[in-house]
């Protein structure tokens, strides 16, 4: 079941632009990173209520990364504009307004601990090095 359902993120990654096999491949690996963590959360919530925020927080990061990483690959693949530069701009401090007026939310208004935040968004750089560690074990080291 696994199997098939990294699959089928792989496809539709590769559907929505994401042809470099490294960018999809940690995508991939977030996006199971976050529906794990939602799960529990929807599973274990009611008695730990920090996976709510944990899993809220793995969610922008994903989010984040997401948008971030299908955009500079389609930048990339284009010609250079001012116009790309502009809009990656916008969509940069967009996302970042938009992730900082979340967390403010939550942490003044819904008076949530940093803690769990920190920790979900911490996932994605998790996830980093959990494949640059992979991709590292993978490669003989040869010494001169």
């Amino acid at each position: 079941m696994l199997k098939s359902l990294k699959q089928r993120i792989d496809a539709h990654l590769w559907a929505k632009g994401f042809k470099a096999h490294e960018v999809r491949t940690i995508a991939r690996n977030q996006i199971l990173l976050t529906l794990f963590v939602a799960l529990a959360a929807a599973v274990l919530g009611w008695k730990f209520q920090w996976l709510y925020w944990v899993a809220i927080s793995t969610g922008l990061a994903l989010w984040n990364f997401y948008s971030l990483a299908q955009f500079i690959q389609h930048l990339v693949l284009r010609t250079f504009t001012k116009d790309m530069v502009l809009g990656m701009l916008l969509r940069f401090y967009g996302r970042l307004g938009v992730t900082g007026l979340v967390i403010a939310g939550l942490i003044v208004w819904l008076e949530v601990s940093p803690i769990p935040l920190i920790a979900g968004f911490s996932t994605m750089v998790a996830t980093m090095l959990v494949w640059g560690l992979s991709k590292l074990a993978g490669h003989k080291v040869k010494e001169a």
